[in-house]
């Protein structure tokens, strides 16, 4: 009697269990389940090897493991808006830990951390203004740095039936995993994003996304684009609350960071990411809401290392479509800003100035310089074929 119910029970669970069966297999070959120093290491082997997870968003870690293998002569901190500092732009190694930021608390964990590891020459950071706002500060305090996840949990096996359900992946791409594993895409790639939507890190930490913005009159209005973040600059939401209040001992807690890096002999170089300058427009339509940035941004300056405030882009000559939306400038926006560091006397011999300089060339300009009036074109990234040997760049 008991061996029949044990039977009934099995025959009734099957199906259930099939489905996160097979999806188990499936992230285990998309390289989900894969330890972070082995996708270090698989990276590191290839010439452009993408990894992009849609399970885990564990960037402190991974950023960490990549730093650690690579030992790099200059590294970059900050948030995900320092994401397309890229190896190529340097002529020394390099490696861009972006997404490892959120806060002071975080700056402090991942240097002391990364200073276990390796000491490099130069430290370039990225400094995220709302990280010294009351209003805006992130609430949870972080005593201590991120535990690493697991990186196989129960969880994970429901998200394939979630993506499904979205649209965002289909029986075909799920299927071809399955029967070829991560072969089922052109080159290396290591995780979900990175196989279905050519999305992720390259070896040098810097992020490529499967798309682009260029300038060009049948495209999208860029006033269009980034509607819904200019609402919230004119109704103070998100991090663009008004009148906010400037955390003085947080800034004088981050400088005490920066004169602890110098004194180890790295060379630190501060920087502010852009916003596009339709953003900055509707900032200086409000004068007296955001009289705190310029104050806050006043508090770096003349602190013994060079501070670059490149909120504005409007003075390298950058727009809209070099802005993969609202908060993130592309890689044509970053080669601007690190040739602006050159003219100001920074990483002049770190820097390849030519590529640089190339990459800047390939900017078309916008069809109009009326702000209100550009235009931007959705591409495909040429950055990813051209290093995985398509076309050129």
């Amino acid at each position: 009697m008991y061996k029949r119910y044990l039977i009934a029970y099995g025959i009734f669970l099957v199906p259930l269990l099939t489905p996160l069966i097979t999806n188990y297999v499936y992230l285990e070959k998309a390289g989900e389940y894969m330890p972070l120093s082995e996708i270090v290491a698989e990276q590191r082997a290839q010439p452009f090897c993408l990894y992009g997870s849609g399970v885990h968003s564990d960037f402190f870690h991974y950023k960490l493991e990549g730093y650690r293998q690579t030992k790099p002569d200059v590294a970059v901190i900050g948030s995900s808006r320092v994401m397309q500092l890229r190896q190529e732009f340097f002529a020394d190694s390099l490696y861009n830990l972006g997404g490892s930021i959120t806060s002071v608390d975080t700056a402090e964990h991942i240097t002391n951390l990364m200073l276990r590891e390796h000491i490099p020459k130069v430290i370039i950071i990225g400094l995220d203004y709302w990280w010294f706002l009351e209003e805006s500060r992130f609430p949870v305090k972080t005593l201590a740095p991120p535990k690493e996840k697991q990186r196989r949990h129960l969880s994970s096996l429901i998200l394939p039936l979630s993506w499904f359900k979205r649209g965002r992946l289909s029986v075909s791409t799920y299927t071809d995993v399955l029967l070829h594993g991560r072969e089922a895409a052109a080159g290396c790639r290591i995780g979900v994003r990175a196989i279905h939507e050519n999305s992720g890190f390259n070896k040098d930490g810097a992020h490529y996304y499967s798309f682009a913005y260029k300038p060009d009159a049948g495209g999208e209005l860029a006033y269009d684009r980034f509607a819904e973040a200019r609402e919230w600059v004119t109704t103070g939401e998100n991090v663009y609350r008004h009148f906010q209040t400037v955390r003085e001992d947080q800034v004088e807690r981050f400088i005490r960071l920066i004169e602890h890096l110098q004194e180890r002999g790295i060379e630190v170089v501060v920087f502010v990411p852009p916003l596009p300058p339709q953003m900055l427009a509707a900032i200086a339509e409000k004068p007296n809401e955001y009289a705190y940035l310029p104050r806050l941004f006043s508090l770096f300056q003349n602190k013994g290392f060079p501070f670059y405030n490149f909120h504005d882009t409007q003075s390298l000559g950058s727009n809209d479509c070099e802005f993969l939306d609202e908060a993130h400038g592309d890689h044509i926006a970053f080669a601007r800003i690190l040739l602006a560091m050159v003219r100001g006397k920074s990483l002049t011999s770190r820097l390849d100035t030519e590529e640089l300089q190339r990459v800047v060339r390939t900017a078309a300009p916008p069809f109009t310089n009326d702000l209100y009036a550009i235009r931007c074109e959705k591409i495909q990234n040429g950055q990813i074929r051209s290093l995985q040997g398509g076309e050129p760049k």
